[in-house]
């Protein structure tokens, strides 16, 4: 048994539809196979023309893609424009969970950034500990010397606690051997750039005979334990 539906080529509305209107649209669905097509009468002719009911839906879905990739352009371009806000864009695409929209490529590099920014700090505030308290071992000419140091590694301390308390995981990885190796390297340099100072060149004669220290003069395996680092303190034996 087969079912037809008949339209009137007036009615007819596709894209065709100018070249059809003297004709006749007789459309059958096949029960067989429930693919339809279209047949078009005119006296003695008769044309078949496929049944694409998907293209429509086919042209949207590339629409709605290059929509898509317009908008993620333009946040693209906003990240280099104005930072802060790209950042409080792509917080509201998470919040409403308009994943397609976001600045993913931007997004993950800025968190793999702020995870080593965060990382630096720590092995920086290290850095300063271990270089005042080889400063105070090793370099305190006076009794009234090296008081500025205490208060510079007490600061430093604080500042590490407060990290650690916020993030566990770095404190973890700040005992690593290779992470206080790294932090002693950029101590030395910096006591190698401290006794270049104009004011330190008296120091650099009686400590160096007169000669700027190298990064050769000073140790070259860390000194100092993490928990050194965090709690020793030298001042209070004197």
């Amino acid at each position: 048994m087969r079912k037809a539906l008949i339209f009137k080529g007036s009615a007819y509305t596709h894209n065709f539809a100018k070249k059809i209107l003297p004709y006749k649209l007789e459309c059958r669905v096949r029960h067989s196979d429930r693919t339809p097509t279209y047949n078009l009468r005119r006296r003695s002719q008769r044309v078949v023309l496929p049944y694409k009911p998907k293209c429509r839906v086919r042209q949207r879905k590339d629409l709605y893609l290059k929509l898509m990739e317009l908008k993620v352009q333009s946040l693209k371009e906003l990240y280099e424009k104005d930072f802060y806000l790209w950042v409080q864009e792509n917080l509201r695409l998470l919040k409403n969970r308009e994943f397609d929209l976001v600045d993913w490529e931007n997004l993950l590099e800025e968190i793999e950034d702020m995870g080593k920014s965060l990382f630096k700090s720590v092995r920086s505030h290290m850095s300063t500990i271990m270089e005042h308290l080889y400063k105070w071992e090793n370099f305190r000419y006076g009794p009234e010397i090296g008081y500025d140091w205490i208060e510079t590694i007490t600061n430093a301390r604080r500042e590490l606690k407060d990290i650690f308390e916020d993030n566990p995981s770095l404190k973890v990885k700040a005992q690593d051997r290779d992470t206080l190796q790294r932090a002693w390297e950029l101590a030395v340099r910096a006591l190698v750039d401290w006794f270049k100072l104009p004011r330190n060149k008296v120091l650099a004669q009686f400590y160096f005979k007169g000669r700027i220290p190298t990064e050769k003069d000073f140790p070259q395996e860390c000194p100092y334990t993490f928990q050194q680092i965090m709690e020793y303190e030298p001042w209070l034996k004197e």
